[in-house]
């Protein structure tokens, strides 16, 4: 019981570690303008602090010393959509619903 206890102590006061405290790239990826309804392939997009900070083509962006790649070829980057995952479900006895 008290390594249990002490396990969750440490936790407890354990700073937070955060994903966005770390800068990364998508490159190669296809970003779809949804208002100009434009396909740029071959972009790269910078994130640092958890936001995009620089798109553009491959080659124009200097991605900074220490940050992660991601190599996205074949991956498209649409804005606005996030969450949209969801099972709906159609019982004849009850009304549509997600499940």
């Amino acid at each position: 019981m008290f390594f249990l206890l002490v396990v969750v102590g440490v936790l407890l006061l354990h700073p937070p570690i955060h994903a966005h405290d770390e800068s990364w790239a998508l490159t190669n990826v296809a970003v779809v303008d949804v208002v100009n309804a434009v396909l740029y392939e071959d972009q790269t997009i910078q994130i640092a602090d958890n936001r995009i900070v620089a798109v553009g083509p491959m080659g124009t962006l200097e991605v900074p010393p220490g940050s992660r790649r991601v190599d996205a070829s074949g991956g498209f980057a649409i804005p606005g959509l996030y969450d949209m995952h969801a099972h709906v479900q159609y019982d004849i006895n009850r009304a549509w619903s997600t499940g």
